[in-house]
């Protein structure tokens, strides 16, 4: 009997113990809450981003602080304690409010955005992801950008890990991590020359082209895309199993059609570009053959972008007689590059054989998921406001019909225009 009733006294020592442990835990949390907010609140000027706005793609708009415009000097960082912060429950992290001054100071205002997200890991538990979205011009400012973050972040934050790399599409990706975890990330992409070497067009607002790549293998969501009130561009499988009746809705729905032709990517055979693709190994009479049957199979079709081609658009002498056969035809076509590789030559090689061309900006859908889908869309809008124009590219993905149904909302707010993509095309000379 004793001992039953040493167990209720354990129990319930246990259970008030717990109650007093949550009730000082609280009231820890309501002040750390408190502090952190009060020096979150603390920056002199703050500006919304107008990249991502609230409650789009499960990013939120953050304010970002900015400086006043002056020569960045890692000497000049700010003193700042070394201790970290607590992170705000909801915004960026008051300890990398300080990097977000480099980025600001480095780059002029309005080419770097911040966002922050909440973003879940193993075990349940959640922590703040921020990210700054930039662009650059030449890889000069990716390098000083890249050291004078360096030299921020291990002089105030020690003992902090950061790892940097460019990727195949010349962005530049610097991660932050603490305990193994991503606490911050820069992202800082290429923005490609025009190719009117820079001369504005004042004609227009700025506009965009969104090609939907892989059609001909299902007319149900060619027909979805087609109901969108948006001028987008289809390119079509030359030898797919629907490819002429889908060619032939798009059509009859006044949507602007093109070639996707399919060429020879890295890991060939194991990936598969499909029938009729141009191979590194084919002879010249092969690959001119082949071309000209693709393009016979539509005829009116007066564009073209390539299918994976990966390794193919990286041979000079292919992509030559690729254009060369293209710029030798009756009428006229032009070439999207859509640089499925950093080293393609196909845009360059369209230039100096006088094949009108243009290359991709964006993808769109290269994480099948709405709201990072709709994500890139924006940033698509932003970069034509920053040069006037740019191309992105998607596939027809049920994610990617979803996201593209918010496409006039966006552009309206944007202010920029969807134009069908021969319309982008520079000026002839």
């Amino acid at each position: 009997m004793g001992k039953r009733r040493w167990v209720r006294i354990s129990a319930g020592g246990v259970i008030l113990a717990v109650v007093l442990l949550l009730v000082g835990f609280s009231i820890q949390l309501r002040r750390e809450r408190a502090s952190v907010t009060s020096r979150v609140d603390s920056p002199p000027v703050v500006a919304p981003s107008p990249i991502v706005g609230s409650d789009v793609g499960g990013v939120t708009s953050q304010s970002r602080t900015t400086a006043p415009p002056e020569p960045f000097s890692a000497v000049a960082a700010p003193n700042v304690p070394p201790a970290p912060a607590p992170y705000d429950l909801h915004g960026p992290s008051p300890d990398l409010l300080e990097l977000d001054a480099v980025i600001t100071r480095q780059l002029p205002p309005g080419q770097v955005e911040a966002l922050s997200e909440w973003v879940s890991g193993g075990g349940g538990e959640r922590w703040l992801l921020t990210r700054w979205e930039g662009w650059y011009h030449d890889v000069g400012v990716a390098d000083e950008l890249l050291a004078a973050c360096g030299a921020e972040w291990t002089g105030v934050r020690a003992g902090r890990l950061q790892s940097a790399h460019l990727d195949d599409d010349r962005t530049l990706q610097v991660s932050f991590l603490e305990g193994g975890r991503v606490v911050g990330t820069l992202r800082l992409h290429w923005l490609a020359p025009r190719a009117n070497g820079g001369r504005q067009d004042t004609l227009h607002p700025p506009r965009v082209a969104i090609i939907i790549d892989d059609m001909g293998m299902n007319v149900d969501i060619a027909r979805r895309l087609a109901d969108i009130p948006a001028a987008l561009t289809f390119s079509v499988f030359p030898f797919a199993s629907r490819s002429v009746e889908t060619a032939a809705l798009l059509r009859e729905r006044r949507r602007y059609v093109m070639l996707h032709l399919p060429m020879e990517p890295h890991g060939y055979p194991e990936i598969d570009p499909g029938p009729g693709a141009l191979l590194v190994d084919m002879t010249d009479v092969r690959c001119v053959q082949l071309l000209d049957s693709a393009l016979e199979a539509f005829p009116g079709i007066a564009g073209i972008n390539n299918h994976m081609g990966s390794r193919l658009t990286e041979d000079e002498h292919k992509m030559t007689l690729v254009m060369r056969f293209l710029a030798a035809r009756s009428r006229p076509h032009f070439f999207v590059d859509s640089r499925t590789s950093a080293a393609s030559v196909a845009y360059e090689t369209a230039c100096r054989e006088h094949v009108a061309a243009l290359q991709r900006d964006v993808f769109l859908d290269n994480i099948r998921d709405p709201q990072y889908i709709t994500a890139q869309l924006e940033k698509l809008l932003a970069i034509a406001g920053l040069r006037r124009t740019a191309v992105g590219i998607g596939h027809p993905y049920p994610e990617t019909v979803a996201a593209l149904a918010r496409l006039p909302e966006l552009c309206e707010r944007a202010g920029v225009e969807v134009v069908p993509v021969n319309e982008l095309l520079p000026a002839a000379e």
